[in-house]
C-alpha cells in the first residue's frame, strides 16, 4: 500500500497534448497515470534492459537549467533608455500622476 509518509513523490511536466493522449489511452485500458508510472518504475528495477530498450527512443531532450538569460532589449527600453520588467513597470506606474 502507498503511504504519503514513507513513499517518495516523483513529479514531471509534459506538454498537454502528450498528457491528454496518454491519459485517454490509459483510461481505455483501465489504468491511471499513477498506476502506469509506478509500474514503469517497478519494471525498471526488475527488467532494466528490456524496459530501457522500449522507452529509450522516447527520451525527451534535456531542458536548460535555471532561468533564461534576458536579452539587452528585455533589460532596457531602447526608446527611453530605462529598465524594463514587471518591477520597473510597477515603479513607473506608481510615479505617474492619474489621468484626468
Amino acid at each position: 500500500m502507498i503511504s504519503r509518509h514513507t513513499d517518495k513523490t516523483e513529479s514531471t511536466r509534459v506538454p498537454p497534448e502528450v498528457s491528454d493522449a496518454a491519459r485517454a489511452e490509459l483510461e481505455t485500458r483501465g489504468w491511471t497515470v499513477f498506476e502506469f508510472l509506478a509500474a514503469c518504475l517497478t519494471a525498471l528495477t526488475r527488467q532494466p534492459s528490456e524496459l530501457m530498450a522500449v522507452v529509450e527512443r522516447h527520451k525527451p531532450e534535456p531542458k536548460p537549467k535555471g532561468r533564461p538569460r534576458k536579452t539587452a532589449r528585455e533589460m532596457f527600453d531602447t526608446a527611453e533608455g530605462r529598465q524594463q520588467g514587471p518591477a520597473a513597470k510597477a515603479m513607473r506606474a506608481r510615479r505617474k500622476p492619474p489621468a484626468e
